[in-house]
């Protein structure tokens, strides 16, 4: 009946559901606000990189050959001269019965480089140890901020590994740096890492090697074996602005990829606990490295020709501990 109704009136049934005519959302805005966020943050991260270079001096690093007593050099001005000699004289005799060369370094700091960069470039860079045995091992101070690190040659990884390394920093270095005991801290280390590769070698420990407490300190100032480092000038002396640009650009790459691990943890464990199904890791990046090289003011010369010890050529790969 009423179907007919509708037939006579022309009127047609209505559809049980009208179709939308909203306009389907575009997908381009958050991409493009995306987009722009991304640009300004790459741009104030450039200039805030530019920025902070600006202020920063070249690492400098100990020439090889700048001393002719080489096993002990003193570039802080921190040790008196028995103290200087004591390490000296031993590790001469060291040398001449295993071989071993043991040198034991100060500087102000590291500059922009970490500790153990700046120990394991200055360690082969001087060549400590001889090359077929690679024998060495360098123990570094740095005294404007106090740490120690010993640096191991590949040759005394046995002898010394790292968690013996660890001992024996905490137990000769740690105490005595932190209070600036700087003969003390030198002097003992120094004796227990000759007394380990003594022992090692199968050669009697001489009498004259021993540990020491209660040491004077204060008596530093021209010594023998007090050095100078060379003259850092400011990284970007010789840059043009493209360059500096280039630099800066890099340098906030740099940080990206070094926080990069830490927003992919963080993104894993929102997901994990907000239900959000399995983790995908599509948005890790393999394979990709920052190398940021700078002008270091290193000269390649070698060993003065009034040098009386130097170093054999040594290799080390990073094996040792710091503290």
């Amino acid at each position: 009946m009423s179907d007919n109704r509708n037939r006579n009136s022309g009127e047609q049934p209505l559809p049980d559901r009208a179709p939308s005519s909203a306009p389907a959302v575009s997908s381009g805005s958050p991409w493009r606000r995306r987009i722009i966020i991304a640009a300004l943050v790459t741009v104030l991260g450039t200039v805030a990189c530019m920025a902070m270079r600006e202020g920063m001096t070249e690492t400098v690093y100990p020439e090889p050959g700048s001393s002719k007593y080489f096993y002990i050099q003193d570039y802080s001005g921190v040790w008196s001269e028995d103290a200087e000699k004591y390490i000296f004289n031993e590790a001469v005799r060291l040398n001449q019965a295993t071989t071993a060369q043991v040198v034991v370094m100060s500087v102000p700091g590291t500059g922009s480089e970490t500790l153990e960069g700046y120990s394991l470039r200055t360690a082969n860079t001087l060549g400590i140890g001889s090359k077929e045995k690679n024998n060495g091992i360098l123990i570094l101070f740095t005294t404007d901020f106090p740490h120690v690190r010993m640096e191991v040659g590949m040759g005394l990884e046995g002898t010394i590994p790292d968690a013996r390394a660890g001992r024996i920093l905490d137990d000769y270095a740690v105490d005595a740096k932190n209070n600036r005991r700087w003969n003390e801290a030198a002097m003992n280390t120094f004796t227990a890492v000759a007394e380990a590769v003594y022992k090692d070698s199968g050669k009697e420990t001489p009498e004259s090697l021993h540990f020491v407490r209660d040491i004077p300190e204060g008596q530093q100032g021209s010594t023998f074996g007090d050095m100078k480092l060379p003259e850092g000038r400011a990284v970007t002396a010789d840059e043009d602005f493209p360059t500096r640009l280039l630099n800066g650009f890099c340098g906030f790459l740099g940080l990206m990829m070094l926080f990069l691990p830490f927003y992919l943890v963080y993104r894993f464990f929102r997901n994990l606990f907000a239900g959000g199904g399995s983790y995908s890791g599509s948005d890790t990046v393999s394979g990709s490295s920052y190398r940021h090289s700078r002008r270091s003011g290193y000269s390649s010369r070698s060993s003065s020709s009034g040098s009386s010890h130097h170093g054999g050529g040594g290799g080390f790969r990073g094996g040792g501990a710091s503290r």
